[in-house]
């Protein structure tokens, strides 16, 4: 199934503030498929009276994705409750995530998700397969409250050329969670 939808550009008369939804900020899932996500702020508000954000946080993660072939790109992405965005094993595959700020602002001011500001989630005996193919690449990945990047399963997944730093955890964890020596 395709889908084909935008939302944001990259014009910022056009960004979206996606905040304060009792579950995930944006949700791809059912196998949604060629959806470009951008210039978005998804959990963070922009506070017109100063040059500060507003905590606008998702009661869950910012984006969620169980589908395939689409892009996000060039949001910031902050404060929401557990991941800023998840990529999950029913059917997160061919993801472009890119240019993305999860957890800080590209001058670095901190708006940490409470969890990873990236997580690959599922169960690759379950109802779906492990989120595979998927590119994480070129992202400031910060502060968040867990770790940078978290792959709990997946396989041919690629996290390249991402600035990750100052997560309360590891940069990038791999199952087994924490240092594995």
């Amino acid at each position: 199934m395709r889908c084909d939808s935008a939302i944001g550009s990259g014009d910022i008369a056009d960004r979206n503030i996606i905040g304060d939804a009792t579950n995930s900020g944006i949700v791809l899932s059912n196998g949604t498929a060629g959806n470009l996500i951008t210039g978005n702020y998804i959990g963070v508000g922009w506070n017109t009276g100063s040059s500060s954000y507003t905590n606008r946080a998702n009661g869950a993660r910012g984006v969620y994705v169980a589908g395939h072939d689409n892009t996000i790109s060039g949001n910031l992405i902050g404060f929401n409750t557990q991941a800023g965005i998840v990529l999950d094993s029913l059917g997160a595959h061919d993801n472009l995530i890119s240019l993305n700020s999860v957890g800080a602002d590209i001058l670095g001011t901190n708006v940490g998700n409470s969890g990873p500001g990236i997580h690959l989630i599922g169960d690759s005996g379950g109802t779906g397969d492990a989120p595979n193919s998927n590119t994480i690449r070129s992202n400031t990945i910060a502060d968040n409250d867990a770790q940078g990047v978290l792959v709990d399963v997946g396989q041919g997944n690629r996290v390249r050329k991402n600035s990750i730093y100052g997560n309360a955890n590891l940069g990038i964890d791999l199952l087994p969670v924490g240092a594995n020596f």
